[in-house]
């Protein structure tokens, strides 16, 4: 089952990850919205009717570098927290053993 140490070391990680994990959301918001002032921009700096610009925006590098950014921001952001998640998981199921055991069950 679990150790007291392992749930330790898994809150511990919780403890130390809560300042990464919000900058890691914060930045995965930050270039998700980036993205659509990149957009923007591109759409305004282009001529031609509303579709071609939407075109030539949507297919322009820059923009694609931009949701490659945000991709990896996501990424960085989900793996944390999926650790996180584990984490708590590992609490959880210490703290349901340990009442097991009080009660007498196992």
């Amino acid at each position: 089952m679990i150790s007291f140490e392992r749930a330790e070391k898994a809150l511990e990680y919780r403890i130390s990850t809560d300042s990464e994990v919000g900058r890691l959301k914060a930045y995965y918001e930050k270039m998700s919205d980036h993205k659509k002032v990149i957009l923007s921009e591109l759409f305004n700096s282009t001529t031609g009717t509303n579709a071609e610009r939407t075109h030539k925006a949507l297919a322009s590098d820059e923009y694609k570098e931009q949701l490659e950014a945000v991709e990896e921001a996501h990424r960085q952001f989900e793996r944390v927290r999926a650790k996180r998640d584990t984490a708590d998981l590992l609490i959880q199921m210490w703290r349901s053993y340990n009442s097991a055991v009080k009660k007498g069950n196992v």
